[in-house]
């Protein structure tokens, strides 16, 4: 018989597949508003983004919230963002072939 060497299979509790869970569906709805934002902004022909706090926390409809969760939103919105205007172009540019 061979031994082997390994560290332990821990499991996860509740609180943690929960959290994971809560972040995953923060990660989407972060995702879908800033597509949401840049379709109207690409629409329009407008070429940047600026929210307040106070607009994000209405548009979210929340009171308040903490940093980190503020950095979140920052962090899932300029990722999403940034891989969708790779290939956008502007409809007043756009040339009819």
């Amino acid at each position: 018989m061979k031994l082997t060497l390994g560290t332990a299979r821990v499991r996860k509790s509740k609180a943690t597949i929960q959290q994971r869970e809560v972040r995953r569906y923060r990660g989407r709805l972060h995702r879908i508003v800033s597509l949401y934002l840049a379709l109207k902004a690409w629409g329009t022909g407008v070429n940047c983004l600026v929210l307040s706090r106070s607009e994000l926390l209405k548009f979210f409809k929340m009171d308040s919230t903490p940093g980190s969760r503020m950095a979140e939103i920052e962090k899932d919105m300029v990722t999403e963002l940034t891989l969708l205007t790779a290939g956008l172009t502007y409809p007043a540019t756009e040339t009819k072939a």
